[in-house]
């Protein structure tokens, strides 16, 4: 199982496990209500599970103010993530290839540390 970091638009977050066989990507599918998901980089060495069409979508998928405080896209170009985020990482699996893997115990402090921050600045100056 990879333990991953779910980012929902409510100013909520929650660590979840992800399978590491073929049901893989239908877990993702489910938990960001979509049915084609892309993966951008993120602060902290993080990598950023979203729904591909979520801009799209009519109406749009609602901003994750939460999750655009770990997105550089977000930070430099103004370009936002919309609907549910999956917080993981990329590293090296057992055949020594580049893949998804699991975030440690460590990263998920760290991580959480910083949504805890972020979360407490939207609340207090507001959002979109």
């Amino acid at each position: 199982m990879r333990k991953c970091i779910l980012i929902h638009t409510d100013l909520k977050y929650e660590v979840v496990e992800l399978p590491d066989d073929d049901t893989f990507n239908d877990e993702v599918y489910k938990l960001l209500n979509c049915s084609c998901w892309e993966g951008v980089p993120g602060m902290f060495g993080t990598y950023l599970m979203v729904d591909e069409s979520g801009k799209l979508k009519n109406p749009p998928k609602k901003e994750n103010l939460l999750a655009n405080s770990l997105y550089p896209g977000f930070l430099f170009s103004n370009d936002v993530l919309v609907g549910n985020v999956l917080v993981s990482k990329i590293g090296t699996n057992e055949d020594n290839e580049s893949d998804l893997v699991s975030l440690s115990d460590k990263d998920i402090k760290y991580i959480s540390d910083s949504l805890k921050l972020a979360k407490k600045a939207i609340s207090k100056y507001g959002g979109k």
